[in-house]
């Protein structure tokens, strides 16, 4: 609800609810307010919470890692979004079509057309 609502604030204060609760928060829980925080252009909260998740033990997936790209891409940070499909293909974890389009609409606001289309 938060991140559909772009509620970035109330995801994080809900996982924070978790985390002193002593309940441990699943990737799920994280890959939501990390949505959240790109959905309100909060790029740096949804980069936190890829660290938090790490912290946490927990290993980022392709929707953690569409997810920060989107974050990216909705803040228009296409050099971090072009990162993270570096780190997603050295974490042996296979981008998809929506890890490709983030990023190559991170690169289109810019007007980064060539950037664009080299990942095609």
């Amino acid at each position: 609800v938060c991140e559909k609502g772009q509620q970035w604030q109330a995801a994080l204060s809900f996982l924070q609810l978790i985390l002193d609760d002593n309940l441990l928060p699943t990737a799920i829980t994280y890959n939501a307010a990390m949505s959240a925080c790109g959905n309100s252009k909060q790029w740096q909260r949804g980069f936190c919470l890829l660290e938090a998740m790490r912290s946490d033990d927990l290993v980022p997936d392709v929707v953690t890692y569409n997810a920060a790209i989107s974050v990216c891409e909705k803040s228009a940070k296409w050099k971090l979004a072009l990162g993270l499909l570096g780190i997603m293909r050295d974490a042996d974890v296979v981008p998809n079509v929506i890890s490709y389009n983030a990023a190559i609409s991170a690169c289109e606001k810019e007007g980064l057309w060539q950037q664009a289309l080299e990942l095609l």
